[in-house]
């Protein structure tokens, strides 16, 4: 399987140790998942709507899709430096956000390359308000720079 950065090809390949198996993204820009923890493997496709591809200030890249049961998903992987200070304080994630950052620590301390892996549920109305004004953005920068 061939990727466009080191650090994708990586996850991909850990998913699929851990039962999750990406089959392909086809033409109607679908992901299709392959869920092989049950006894029957199920397959799951997520629409995906928006990539907003990784730069040297964001730190991050991000995907929005649409999951089977009609969710729209934020999903973002970074630099943990950019990504920790974005998580959720909600006090019953409050477990699971320290014992990642003691974890990212630890790595880190040991030399290892460390990257976050985040999701974020958002209401449909809050994407569709947010998708009009990025395509807006999205517009007047390629204007811009035709003109230059």
């Amino acid at each position: 399987m061939s990727s466009t950065s080191p650090d994708e090809l990586a996850l991909i390949n850990a998913a699929k140790y851990y039962g999750i198996k990406f089959i392909e993204r086809n033409q109607f820009n679908e992901l299709i998942i392959e869920n092989v923890h049950h006894q029957q493997s199920q397959l799951y496709k997520y629409e995906l709507l928006n990539v907003i591809e990784y730069n040297s200030e964001r730190k991050r890249m991000s995907v929005i899709v649409k999951a089977p049961n009609g969710e729209i998903k934020v999903l973002c992987k970074g630099a943990d430096s950019v990504l920790a200070p974005l998580l959720s304080d909600n006090e019953q994630c409050q477990d699971i956000k320290y014992q990642t950052m003691d974890d990212l620590y630890d790595y880190a301390k040991d030399g290892l390359r460390t990257l976050m892996i985040c999701e974020r549920v958002i209401p449909t109305s809050f994407y569709k308000s947010w998708v009009y004004k990025y395509e807006q953005a999205k517009t007047a920068i390629n204007h811009k720079q035709l003109k230059i």
